[in-house]
């Protein structure tokens, strides 16, 4: 009779457990979701408090678009930069022949600003590593933050060591 009774009062808790809980929002890559579905920045505003979306979440948003931004940019330089560094090299080769005592300017000037690309490239790429990085964990507390705020009040069955022992728990 007590198993009994103990199954329907843990079935109860269960099913009013998971009837009583709310949306949890997740990060989705550089956007906030919930059940998968990307929210807006007017969703995500209805959502949390005008604090958070102040102070953390939009700074967050801006701090993800400045690095994609810059790792684009810095991708596309330094591509370029290579195009221009392998294009001057093999005029400089191709041109070898027909020159005697001087070397075009143009080939060299060419090298030199495909070194000076590639190197802002690099340097636009590793300036956007730790922006993306940054942004995505301001995103992830922003996300923990509502979930906590949400999830806080709700009634909790837990089994296993306890602040007093081993044992079932219901915590509300």
């Amino acid at each position: 009779m007590k198993r009994v009774i103990l199954t329907i009062i843990l079935a109860a808790v269960a099913a009013f457990a998971a009837s009583a809980q709310a949306p949890t929002i997740e990060r989705n890559g550089r956007f906030l979701s919930i059940n998968g579905v990307k929210l807006s920045d007017q969703d995500v505003r209805d959502i949390i408090s005008p604090s958070v979306y102040s102070e953390t979440y939009e700074g967050a948003r801006t701090q993800v678009e400045a690095g994609r931004k810059l790792r684009i940019a810095g991708f596309s330089a330094f591509g370029a930069g290579l195009v221009a560094m392998i294009g001057s090299e093999v005029a400089i080769v191709a041109m070898q022949d027909s020159y005697d005592d001087y070397m075009p300017v143009f080939p060299i000037i060419t090298y030199v600003t495909g070194i000076v690309a590639m190197t802002a490239g690099l340097t636009c790429v590793e300036a956007s590593i730790p922006l993306t990085i940054i942004g995505k964990r301001r995103l992830e507390w922003v996300s923990a933050d509502y979930n906590a705020g949400n999830h806080a009040s709700k009634v909790n069955l837990q089994f296993g060591a306890q602040d007093h022992g081993f044992g079932l728990a219901l915590k509300f």
